[in-house]
């Protein structure tokens, strides 16, 4: 690929990646154990596990980047991701992560995650469409659970906006629809 920097001013990154395989394992935390229930019905209620820690966003206004990515192999664990095709634009603060292809799971993913800093708080979106999902491993792979097999098709889109992890989740609203098929 190619990527030029500019640093006149607010320096700026533009670029086309291209890649076999990208691990981002040595930029994350160690996977946690899978969740005891993925299915928040109320934020609220476990609101306690969430850091409470202000976010620093300071980074996000520290340069402006439009740069396309593509990989054969990505690996973010615990998701194993394949044919990733996806663009970041970095404008003034606002991230945006356009996924135009992915897959996993034996399905395909698109979608759009959004987040915008305000004076105080964190604007967030997601917006997300799984198509051919193989539902027993996913499951497995999220909440270490088996008992459902089939291939599914999902939907999300909320938002949420917050100072930190806990206010974030607490605030999130939105919808979203399942549909699975044996």
């Amino acid at each position: 690929g190619n990527i030029s920097f500019t640093t006149s001013g607010k320096t700026s990154v533009q670029g086309n990646l291209a890649t076999d395989t990208l691990d981002l394992s040595p930029y994350m935390d160690a996977p946690k154990a899978a969740w005891n229930n993925p299915f928040i019905s109320n934020a609220y209620a476990v609101s306690s596990h969430w850091n409470t820690q202000p976010f620093d966003v300071s980074s996000l206004n520290a340069m402006n980047a439009d740069v396309a990515l593509t990989a054969a192999h990505l690996i973010a664990p615990p998701w194993n991701i394949a044919d990733v095709k996806m663009k970041t634009n970095l404008q003034n603060g606002a991230l945006t992560l356009n996924i135009d292809q992915a897959k996993a799971f034996s399905g395909t993913i698109q979608g759009v995650i959004s987040a915008t800093p305000r004076d105080d708080y964190l604007n967030t979106s997601v917006n997300l469409n799984a198509s051919g999902v193989q539902i027993e491993p996913f499951l497995k792979t999220l909440n270490n659970e088996d008992r459902i097999s089939g291939t599914g098709n999902f939907k999300l889109a909320f938002t949420g906006r917050g100072n930190n992890q806990a206010e974030l989740i607490s605030t999130l609203n939105g919808d979203g629809s399942v549909m699975i098929r044996d």
